[in-house]
């Protein structure tokens, strides 16, 4: 019984530990990811600057203000996560 309130906590730890390391930051750097049919694409616009293609196909790696943009990603479908530019953007990897 203890064993397995013991091993609820770790994980319950540990997904809060992932929760936070991936969380979109207030601004700056964030991973768009579109988990419909909306391209990563809709969001770009005159507050939200593209930083280059995200490692999988179909992200990007933009540059925003999470609650400029936090409401129309969440309508067409596409999740922002916290994201390391230098991790992530084709276009910071050639430039470095």
């Amino acid at each position: 019984m203890v064993t397995g309130q013991v091993v609820a906590q770790a994980l319950l730890g540990a997904a809060a530990i992932t929760m936070m390391s991936v969380a979109p930051p207030a601004s700056g750097t964030m991973l768009a990811v579109p988990l419909g049919g909306t391209p990563a694409a809709a969001l770009l616009g005159a507050d939200v600057r593209l930083r280059g293609a995200g490692p999988w196909p179909g992200t990007l790696v933009i540059d925003a203000g999470k609650s400029d943009i936090f409401a129309t990603a969440a309508q067409r479908g596409i999740i922002l996560l916290g994201a390391d530019a230098r991790a992530c953007s084709t276009e910071e990897k050639a430039g470095a």
